[in-house]
């Protein structure tokens, strides 16, 4: 944040038009990233109330009627250029700080390669997402947070659990060294 580059824009965003975002005390800035800090909320992300996806549902809409997903904690479908840092299934036993700083590389590598590519669009596919979480939640019930009838915030309003990585913390930040264009529809 202390970057020449970077600005905080302490206001809420109540609009995006193109690459400008209006605050909610009426400025307009021009913008290359949009970075949003929404607090620390496990189970209803505060982001999901403020984020449509390409066909214009709230993620929150969504989440209410079948349980978050997303892939690697980063990628949503249906929600184009957009990562998440500490999304579903992404917690692991390690400091957020650190499973952050795993995605962030994992972000920037997708976004290094676009530019690369000169990409101008990328979107997780279904079936690697559809993939991904019925692997994650059959591996989650052997987990310490399914079993033994435990009842955690880490299971949804659907008894599902949205919010545990089932495997290594090695295995996690392996997975996310690199984005792998061929998990992605891209234009």
């Amino acid at each position: 944040m202390q970057a020449p580059n970077s600005t905080l824009i302490p206001h809420g965003l109540v609009e995006i038009e193109g690459n400008t975002v209006i605050s909610a005390n009426g400025d307009r800035h021009e913008v290359d990233v949009i970075i949003w800090g929404t607090g620390f909320e496990v189970s209803h992300p505060p982001i999901g109330r403020r984020v449509q996806n390409a066909q214009g549902q709230r993620l929150s809409e969504l989440w209410q009627s079948s349980s978050p997903e997303a892939f690697l904690g980063t990628s949503i479908q249906h929600l184009p250029n957009a990562f998440l840092v500490l999304g579903p299934n992404i917690l692991a036993y390690d400091s957020f700080i650190g499973i952050a700083e795993a995605q962030l590389d994992y972000i920037v590598s997708g976004l290094l390669q676009m530019k690369a590519k000169g990409l101008k669009r990328i979107e997780i596919k279904p079936d690697v997402l559809k993939y991904h979480n019925a692997k994650v939640q059959t591996h989650v019930q052997k987990t310490v947070f399914n079993r033994g009838g435990c009842q955690s915030y880490y299971l949804d309003q659907n008894g599902r659990n949205f919010a545990a990585w089932p495997w290594s913390l090695a295995e996690l930040k392996r997975r996310l060294q690199r984005l792998d264009l061929e998990h992605y529809q891209v234009a």
